[in-house]
């Protein structure tokens, strides 16, 4: 079997078909471009439809809708949906987290580094100029709401006083940037690059200066879905760990910049995915090697353990985002024996971990 790139809308998900895959177009998404590019999806047994979403918001309303039988999408939003958070209640399954860090705070170049990296000095020019920052991030249920609220919580500004914070799809974020419309914005990879390499902001800070190792996509599906297509599910997560393996592997790291610059997947030119993907990271003030940007394979990166999923739900209380919210016990949707089970699964490789060099 092989898998496909979804160019019209897909009838509801029924055993037998192909299993639709959302996925929003950024680095993070890498698992599971090269699970289809490589052949791992293929190998599997399983034919997969990858489905791009311009945003969070349409992966969860397809979710909702059983339009995708499964996502890429923020983990946090896997509990906000299993919850009733922001739309109808969905229960979700989480078999395997996709990969750690890679978001980034960029700012308007109005707001120096040298005026930033001074205690309270944006404070003081906010204070100053009579007027608020205006920042924009992808979803209130993100990792990457929780990194701008403690960015913001360092700087001595709070939200809905000093700070308004606005959400959009990642990828028309830095559009709004360019354009005066925000002051900055917290997205994932390569938006940050994007705005870097275009002149129009600078780098204040990455996940790994915030929340190193945080758990940032997961793999997720809803407990319908699951029920129904259980062992494609599982030969999808075995494909999507075999991939998130070759995708840590810094010699794989020039072809993956290759795929994911390719029109139908990230469509943006090498230079700017090699900035965190390769490095050194230009941040708009100099270069920096920033160790770990991106991370996409080990047990401390893909396991839903209830270590992990502790820290996001703690994480998450103190940015605001579950306030009120009796959340159910999480090992109803972190499935660590799922997990597990992919993990048994996954084939040997050699040292560079190319398909090529794949043990039988």
């Amino acid at each position: 079997m092989v898998s496909l790139l979804e160019t019209k809308p897909a009838p509801p998900g029924y055993p037998g078909a192909p299993l639709r895959v959302g996925f929003v177009p950024l680095i993070d998404c890498a698992p599971l471009i090269v699970a289809r590019e490589e052949g791992f999806f293929a190998d599997q047994g399983v034919q997969v439809i990858l489905s791009p979403q311009p945003g969070w918001a349409a992966v969860r309303e397809k979710i909702q809708s059983h339009e995708l039988d499964a996502a890429q999408c923020p983990a946090g939003l896997a509990l906000a949906l299993h919850h009733g958070l922001g739309g109808p209640a969905r229960r979700m399954v989480v078999p395997l987290i996709l990969n750690a860090n890679g978001n980034g705070i960029t700012l308007s170049n109005e707001f120096p580094p040298s005026l930033v990296n001074e205690a309270g000095g944006l404070k003081q020019l906010l204070a100053t100029q009579d007027r608020v920052v205006t920042l924009a991030t992808v979803h209130r249920y993100s990792f990457h709401y929780i990194l701008l609220s403690n960015w913001l919580d360092r700087e001595g500004l709070r939200i809905g006083q000093e700070a308004q914070i606005f959400f959009f799809p990642p990828a028309i974020i830095p559009r709004n940037l360019a354009n005066g419309a925000i002051d900055g914005f917290c997205v994932g990879e390569p938006w940050n690059s994007g705005a870097i390499l275009s002149g129009t902001g600078w780098c204040a800070a990455t996940s790994c200066d915030l929340a190193p190792g945080h758990p940032e996509k997961a793999f997720a599906t809803s407990e319908t879905s699951y029920r129904v297509r259980q062992e494609e599910i599982a030969a999808c997560s075995v494909a999507l760990l075999q991939a998130c393996r070759l995708c840590d592997n810094p010699d794989y790291r020039p072809e993956l910049c290759r795929l994911l610059s390719r029109p139908e997947y990230l469509d943006v030119p090498l230079d700017i995915l090699r900035n965190s993907l390769v490095q050194p990271f230009e941040t708009g003030h100099g270069p920096r090697v920033v160790p770990g940007l991106h991370r996409f394979f080990g047990d401390e990166i893909n396991a839903p353990s209830p270590e992990r999923v502790n820290l996001l739900i703690k994480a998450m209380r103190q940015a605001g985002a579950f306030e009120g919210v009796r959340l159910h016990e999480p090992s109803e949707i972190f499935r660590e024996n799922l997990y597990q089970a992919a993990l048994a699964q996954l084939p040997a490789y050699s040292k560079s971990g190319a398909k090529s060099c794949l043990v039988p």
